[in-house]
This record gives C-alpha cells, structure tokens and sequence, in this order.
C-alpha cells in the first residue's frame, strides 16, 4: 500500500494562506467598523474552515504508517489543564482529527490481523493428519493469485565520448568570412560500457504456490521453481513475501502471496522441515510420522505464539492512542465528547 501523503501544518496549506489573504482584504472594512476584535474572528473562523479540509489521501480502512504514540501517563492526565474554544480550534482540532485518523487505521489492522489469523487456521484444518505419514509424496497447501520474483540483468548503461577538432580553415578571413581552402576534419570516439547491475524484477504474475512433504513449487503459466525441502539453504518470510535460497540455483527466488495467511502456512511448514533432520514431511527419510507430526505443531505453536504477541501490541497501540484522546477530552470537555 502506498504511503498516504502527510498532511501539512494548518498554516502551511496554500488554502489557508489564499483564504488568509482573501480574509485579510474583507476584514479590513470590517475592523474600521466594528473594532479590532473582528481580526480574531477572522483567524478562528480560517483555522476551523481549515481544519476541516482532509488535505490527505488517508483513509480509516487503510493500515496504519506511523507508529502509536507513547501512552499518556496518570500523572500527565493528572496536570492537564482546561482549555478554551481558542485553543481547541488552533491546535485541538487539528490533534484530535489525527488521532481519531490513527485509531481507525490501528483498528482496522486489528480486525485485518484477526481475519488472517482466521484463515491462517482454516488453512491448517485442511492439512493431513501427519501422524498417518507415509512416505509418499503429498501435496499439502496450495495458493493461488501469487507473484515470482528474480533478480535480472538491468540495462548496461553505455557512455561515449567525443573529441571533434572541427573542420580548421587554411585561407585568411575577409569580412567574417574564410575565403580559400578547408583542411580536413578529424573526429575521434569513445565508448565505455558499465556492465548491468541485478534488479530484482517482478517475472510473472497470476502464479500457484504449492507447498508438499517433500518441497515447494511455484507454477506459472511461463515460469516454474521447486525446491526440496533438503535443498533450501535459507528462507525468509515476512509480510507477503517469501524469499527462498536453494542449493540448486545460483540466485534467490521470491514468491508474494496475495495475503499474509498463505506466506504464514507456507512459514509453517517451512520451519517444520527444517527441525526434521531428514527435511521431509514424509517418511522418506529417516523422521516417523510421529516426528514429523511433533515438528509441523511446535512450529504451528511458534507461530500462535507470535499471533498472541502481535495481539498484545495491537491493543496496547489502540489504548495508547485512546489515551490521548482522554487527554484531549479533559483538556476542552465542551468540544472532544
């Protein structure tokens, strides 16, 4: 997801600074008139025409980009003091707009994280039951809509270079203009190419991920990549990508999923094989399906272990923002409800 614009202070907008102007012509007349006092209304009136404006392209549905801020302390809520209309409308508005901007988006990857979690055990439910184990191959999880991922040769990038010395005239000028013969031109050329540099370079799209006791796979319509479980030297999962290092191909590969849940699943199993000496979730090798079974659920336990701990964050993020907003509220009790 992109990045939503940052938002610019209420005074630094171009339609606060037009509407100022604009203001500053009609209120002029006004304050000859009726006094000085005319001026504050002027500037309480833009910064609330102002606050309104979203002047961002962020979203309540969107995840969050910022990080919560730290929790209002007892005693912070304690030495707060009332505020007046002025001051909420100057900076109080402004602060709890964002934040009630902030807490949306925090809420909004609570209720995504709880549906990836769900499906992430629906997944689960679908696996055989690994303690039946024989040692023929299986095919264990499948997921579609996914992404492969190469490094690629970029562009060279060529230089030339050129040294022209023209063409020297031998006759003499006469009024800004040679007259008589011209000597030959002479023109030398060099050209440097860089070799490319590896781009990391989206390949295929639309592909299949399959993941089996004895290895995974990516199929696509033009391009495929396996890789046992005994030949994968190293592999990182995070967010919706997998990167995968085999002994059996010289770069890395890397699949993105269409959501988290399929690259936890393919995770799991993962890091099951690899607890498995034999790195097979068959009993081909030398691991009983009593082995294998005990591997595939401490690595699905692992795995509800960091769901646990994300939760607590989540939550602790959206108190720590609510916080503050209690802070507000005490702060101007007539404006924040």
């Amino acid at each position: 997801m992109a990045e939503p614009k940052t938002r610019k202070k209420w005074y630094a907008r171009p339609t606060f600074l037009l509407a100022l102007i604009a203001g500053w012509i009609v209120t002029i007349p006004l304050a000859d008139a009726f006094g000085f006092w005319v001026w504050f209304v002027l500037i309480a009136v833009l910064v609330a025409i102002d606050a309104r404006n979203p002047g961002t392209k962020a979203k309540p549905t969107d995840l969050p980009t910022t990080p919560a801020p730290a929790p209002v302390t007892a005693e912070e809520l304690a030495a707060v003091k009332p505020g007046n209309g002025l001051g909420f409308f100057l900076s109080g508005k402004a602060k709890l707009d964002a934040l009630n901007m902030q807490l949306a988006q925090h809420k909004t990857y609570q209720r995504k994280l709880a549906e990836e979690i769900s499906y992430f055990e629906s997944s689960l439910s679908e696996l055989p039951d690994f303690n039946a184990a024989t040692d023929n191959e299986e095919q264990l999880f499948i997921a579609e809509g996914v992404s492969l991922v190469e490094p690629r040769k970029g562009k060279s990038i060529t230089e030339s270079t050129s040294r022209n010395s023209g063409r020297p005239f031998i006759g003499v000028p006469v009024g800004g203009v040679f007259l008589g013969a011209s000597g030959r031109s002479s023109s030398k050329s060099t050209s440097v190419s860089t070799p490319a540099v590896d781009e990391l370079t989206l390949v295929e799209e639309g592909g299949r991920f399959i993941a089996s006791t004895q290895g995974i796979a990516y199929v696509g319509e033009m391009f495929n990549r396996k890789a046992d479980y005994s030949a994968i030297i190293d592999w990182t999962g995070e967010g919706f990508q997998l990167r995968i290092s085999a002994s059996n191909k010289g770069t890395n590969w890397i699949v993105i999923f269409s959501r988290p849940g399929d690259m936890w699943v393919a995770g799991a199993l993962l890091d099951a094989a690899d607890e498995i000496p034999a790195r097979a979730l068959d009993t081909s090798g030398k691991a009983t399906a009593a082995e294998i079974a005990a591997a595939v659920a401490a690595s699905i336990a692992m795995q509800n272990d960091k769901f646990a701990e994300a939760k607590e964050i989540a939550a602790a993020d959206v108190a720590a923002i609510e916080s503050h907003i209690d802070l507000l509220r005490k702060q101007f009790p007539s404006w924040v409800k």
